[in-house]
């Protein structure tokens, strides 16, 4: 059972990295046992990439969805959602277990040079692409989200022409992770972390609004930075040295992937920023401060947030870092969002001060009727709504592709107008037809 088929032009390949990184604590918080609430021991991430079939025989299409342990997955997401385990049990062995991202897992990268002319009569992909170079994108979940949670994007992205790093975040976001120990210790599983699940001692919780969440932003910014950094000495090196390594999932036992193939064939000097969510705060968050110790600045080229959450964020930001420039910004909310008027607000003041620091202004859309989940694959997976998702992930994708080809300020000329805001019973919702897409002034 497969997820609904990527609808670029290339086929796509997916592996599962792992950078080991020397053991950290983050924030001051304690879980209910005394252990640090944000330990950090790796930081995991899936690529999607446009994949090479006639250079293997073996392909092996399909890769899991929901993560494993399932049982411990499913405990995860009880968690969140405070829904019984138990009653998750039937679903997810009836059905999500079986369910499969449409992409061939360890394939062998395609050649850019191979595909260039297929690249340009496509007329989606960037410029990048047509110097002989996939262009890397950067991508980071939101709450309750995973590295396989927003496949359809990320896979289709991979499918016009991009290579995507997923992050698995481990700071208590995601329904789970998993980290194997020396023998004969076994492994600790980490699972979704409420905010009530963390304490402070006298004195020591932060005065900050939100003082988990700026913990977590804190811990993703220095995974991603692990992340990019260790992708790129990969690439460069042409193999797979320590401290990267192939974790089991799946059919997958250890590194089948040629390295050697990517060396000069993804463009690592710049990077394409997209997040969803708190992962949209985490974007702003990384112009907002500094790099890590150790590592250099992210050339951030281009930026796009979905649905972004700003409350973790500190007021008036988010106030780029001196030595980081803002990049190109497109932001595609929900009416869920749109409609949340205090939010909203804060939003459009950064778009306004955005604008004055940059010669072309951010590019803020809503899409009518969309809700905050249709970003992700959870929506998809509904049937009642799964029509409309799919429409939803549709418009996304091809917005953002515009946007990244640099077309999307000639598809928006003159379509700016005015939010005029309905209400029916306690219902309010924007002026419009379902799925149109609304340019904000």
């Amino acid at each position: 059972m497969y997820l609904p088929a990527f609808k670029g032009p290339h086929k796509v390949g997916i592996t599962y990295l792992r950078v080991t990184v020397p053991f950290k604590t983050f924030g001051k918080g304690r879980l209910s046992d005394g252990a640090p609430a944000l330990p950090m021991r790796s930081a995991d991430f899936d690529v999607y990439y446009p994949a090479d079939l006639t250079l293997t025989k073996k392909r092996e299409y399909g890769s899991p969805w929901i993560q494993r342990p399932i049982a411990d997955t499913l405990k995860g997401y009880s968690i969140f959602t405070k829904i019984p385990y138990w009653l998750m049990l039937p679903i997810a062995y009836l059905w999500a277990a079986f369910l499969k991202i449409p992409a061939y897992e360890d394939a062998p990268l395609l050649d850019p040079s191979k595909e260039s002319e297929k690249s340009q009569s496509s007329g989606e992909q960037a410029e990048d692409i047509l110097g002989k170079r996939w262009p890397l994108v950067i991508f980071s979940h939101g709450l309750a989200g995973a590295k396989t949670s927003y496949s359809q994007l990320c896979g289709n992205l991979a499918s016009d022409g991009y290579v995507v790093l997923a992050l698995q975040h481990n700071d208590g976001t995601g329904p789970m992770v998993s980290h194997p120990l020396p023998p004969p210790q076994g492994r600790i599983i980490k699972y979704y972390m409420r905010t009530e699940h963390v304490s402070w001692a006298e004195g020591e919780k932060p005065r900050e609004q939100l003082p988990l969440r700026i913990d977590q932003l804190a811990f993703r910014r220095e995974e991603i930075y692990h992340a990019y950094k260790e992708f790129c000495g990969l690439i460069q090196r042409g193999d797979c040295e320590h401290p990267l390594e192939y974790p089991k999932q799946s059919n997958s036992k250890g590194p089948r992937i040629d390295w050697s193939l990517w060396k000069e064939q993804v463009k690592l000097d710049e990077v394409i920023y997209i997040g969803h969510s708190f992962g949209a705060c985490t974007g702003l968050s990384i112009l907002s401060n500094p790099p890590p110790e150790d590592h250099e600045p992210i050339h951030i080229s281009k930026m796009v947030l979905l649905d972004p959450w700003l409350d973790p964020l500190p007021l008036p930001g988010p106030i780029p870092s001196p030595d980081i420039s803002r990049p190109p910004l497109c932001i595609i909310a929900s009416e869920a969002f749109t409609i949340w008027d205090s939010h909203f607000a804060r939003l459009k003041e950064m778009c306004k001060d955005w604008s004055s620091s940059e010669d072309v202004p951010p590019h803020l859309m809503t899409i009518v009727r969309s809700k905050h989940q249709e970003f992700s694959d959870f929506a998809v997976l509904g049937l009642r709504s799964r029509t409309r998702a799919t429409q939803v992930l549709s418009t996304v994708q091809d917005t953002i592709m515009k946007f990244l080809s640099g077309r999307l300020d000639a598809e928006l000329e003159g379509k700016a107008r005015a939010m005029v805001i309905e209400e029916s019973g306690q219902k309010r919702y924007i002026q419009g037809e379902a799925g149109e897409l609304h340019v904000h002034e």
